[in-house]
């Protein structure tokens, strides 16, 4: 699978995919998405009308083979176009990286360094308020973060950019998604709400789903192996702060699983005054921006797409996205930094 579909064939798919789209300013696979939508209802009203005209049993029979016969060929599509990259090699193959299970103890030493490392980049940036980047700025910049890593790692090369913002923003706090790779027109689709500081790293990271880093956990470290390498301090902050996001959640759920909850609350304190005023007052704004969408409908569209991450193999579910501090620690040992 990695060498003749992921390193073989696939690489021209998403080439192909994106010179097609790539070019256009709006997001063909929004409206694909739409044209199915809009295509089910039309057939549904037709199915509808012809219900007057067949017995009911034969009816609902034809109806049930008609979804299933429609489903399996769009499951066929999205197979080959993507969905295949489930199946391939692990990064730490293609890193030379040696992940293992990690404790309280490991989980502390890398929570740390991100704090510290985030702390530092934010002194770099107004103290005000953030910078406020435009889209075609961020995209420009993750472009060109890919180009450099890929000095380093041929499998970074990224061509032919098709990030475009999706038009569900308005329904992405009830689908519960930030940004999403559209696998049947090659697209990398972005929110346009959401706090500008998360836009960097979530680019970084819907483009690796785009080279073929299905995993989560994997799309969000090769974001990260990528991010780093900008020049720009905005970039970084953007990459660390979510990785250290994740690595908090490792953190306090590991320590949580415990039975000395004294030092899991120490863990907090201290997590609290090792972090800039800054820092806290930046996750703080994102924290509450998040909060006043909380709906009762994401938690249900969570489990489900939780239940299609278990079937295509990422066993961790909705948990796979904090599996990159698993990647970050075997960074870490192999190299002495992140």
């Amino acid at each position: 699978m990695e060498r003749y579909y992921a390193s073989g064939v696939y690489p021209y798919i998403s080439v192909a995919l994106r010179f097609i789209t790539g070019f256009i300013p709006f997001s063909v696979g929004d409206f694909f998405y739409l044209f199915i939508l809009v295509y089910f209802i039309i057939k549904l009203f037709l199915w509808l009308k012809c219900l007057k005209k067949h017995s009911t049993d034969n009816f609902f029979a034809v109806i049930f083979v008609s979804i299933i016969t429609g489903l399996l060929k769009l499951y066929v599509v999205f197979m080959v176009l993507w969905g295949l990259n489930y199946n391939r090699a692990s990064i730490d193959k293609q890193l030379q990286l040696a992940p293992h299970n990690y404790d309280t103890a490991s989980i502390s030493l890398i929570t740390n360094e991100l704090i510290d490392t985030v702390n530092s980049i934010r002194r770099k940036l107004p103290s005000d308020k953030l910078p406020v980047y435009d889209r075609s700025v961020i995209v420009k910049e993750a472009v060109h973060c890919y180009s450099t890593a890929s000095l380093t790692n041929k499998n970074f090369n990224y061509r032919l950019p098709a990030v475009k913002q999706t038009v569900f923003t308005p329904l992405a706090d009830y689908a519960g998604f930030l940004g999403y790779y559209n696998p049947f027109s090659g697209e990398a689709q972005l929110r346009t709400d959401i706090p500008n500081v998360m836009i960097p790293y979530i680019a970084c990271h819907e483009m690796a789903h785009q080279l073929g880093y299905a995993g989560e956990d994997q799309a969000n470290f090769v974001g990260y192996l990528v991010c780093r390498v900008s020049n720009d301090p905005f970039f970084r902050y953007s990459v660390y702060l979510d990785l250290l996001n994740y690595a908090l959640a490792e953190q306090y759920r590991l320590y949580s699983t415990k039975t000395n909850f004294k030092r899991f609350e120490m863990v907090i304190q201290e997590n609290r005054q090792r972090m800039d005023t800054l820092v806290k007052l930046d996750r703080k704004l994102i924290r509450q921006f998040f909060d006043k969408r909380r709906n009762n409908v994401a938690p249900i569209v969570s489990t489900l797409y939780d239940q299609y991450l278990r079937m295509n193999k990422q066993f961790a579910g909705i948990g796979s996205y904090d599996l990159v501090v698993k990647w970050l620690i075997a960074y870490k040992a192999k190299y002495g930094k992140i």
